[in-house]
């Protein structure tokens, strides 16, 4: 059961349903002391003071907090030089992005190749506290902290910003930043259908977001991951970067039109569409038919 009583919400003993109640935040400052003003779900912990704007999730609230993740510094490095050649020469992405976006280096043993291997860090910070690091060699083989919390990469980017970019993959985020866009993260676990990652930020990352910038990949996988992020934040504030014929961002990054080309596919990235809304485009050819055939006879 949520404890709402240890944040002094007084559920008058409801345990279901939404209710109204006084604001323990602002009741006692208030000169009408009959207004309740705080909407409560009790199923959902969350609570909204539509007075003084106090919104709080307690379910959330109640929840053990995980341990944070801390890389050994023995084990942290700055980013070695071979991985920096790797990023600007292979992948189009400056030094300078490597260091704002906080990449590293370390030896950490893959389970792939059965060894330790020198790997890129791709570090998942909130706030100041590290959360988890992605490990990724040269031969692409991939590991995330085992138990650690899944988060989105470059979190802290997009706090309070009133626009931000989606991204499938970490990479394809500092596809972006190379061409100035720092509002930008990457789900943590590339295509995958499962979002319930994102639930613990819905309200403090994404509920004030007046446009969300899509961006994953142009393959199956891709698209099914493009369709449930739509599902999850609303079509009707999102809008689709159409990267075709390239895969990726990165992809489009190093091309031959470059960061130009990247520039151009999120300016132009048009409004996802609405299910059961039209447009004067959409129905075009019938608007012309008619307007140039008229209504036509009915049945005789």
């Amino acid at each position: 059961m949520i404890n709402f009583e240890k944040y002094q919400i007084h559920t008058g003993g409801r345990t279901s349903g939404r209710i109204k109640t006084f604001c323990p935040e602002c009741h006692t400052q208030r000169k009408n002391k009959c207004d309740k003003s705080l909407s409560v779900n009790l199923d959902t912990g969350q609570a909204y003071c539509h007075y003084c704007n106090w919104k709080i999730n307690v379910r959330w609230e109640e929840r053990p907090k995980p341990e944070p993740f801390v890389i050994p510094a023995t084990q942290a490095v700055v980013l070695k030089n071979e991985h920096v050649e790797w990023f600007t020469k292979q992948r189009g992405i400056p030094a300078g992005v490597l260091t704002s976006a906080g990449i590293t280096s370390a030896e950490e043993f893959m389970p792939q190749t059965g060894k330790k291997e020198w790997c890129i860090c791709f570090n998942y910070y909130e706030g100041k506290r590290l959360v988890n690091t992605k490990y990724r060699d040269l031969n692409k083989n991939f590991k995330l902290v085992s138990g650690a919390e899944l988060i989105p990469y470059n979190l802290n980017s997009i706090l309070n910003e009133p626009e931000c970019i989606i991204t499938e993959g970490e990479i394809d985020a500092l596809s972006f930043m190379a061409i100035g866009c720092t509002n930008v993260i990457s789900v943590p676990g590339g295509a995958n259908r499962n979002l319930s990652w994102m639930d613990r930020f819905i309200e403090s990352h994404f509920d004030d977001k007046k446009v969300i910038y899509i961006c994953t990949d142009t393959d199956r996988k891709g698209q099914e991951l493009r369709d449930e992020l739509l599902r999850r934040l609303g079509a009707e504030r999102c809008r689709i970067v159409d990267l075709a014929p390239a895969k990726d961002a990165n992809e489009v990054l190093v091309s031959a039109h470059g960061s130009e080309a990247l520039k151009t596919a999120l300016a132009n990235a048009p409004a996802a569409p609405l299910e059961g809304v039209y447009t004067a485009d959409d129905l075009s050819d019938e608007l012309r038919t008619l307007f140039e055939n008229g209504l036509g006879s009915g049945a005789d």
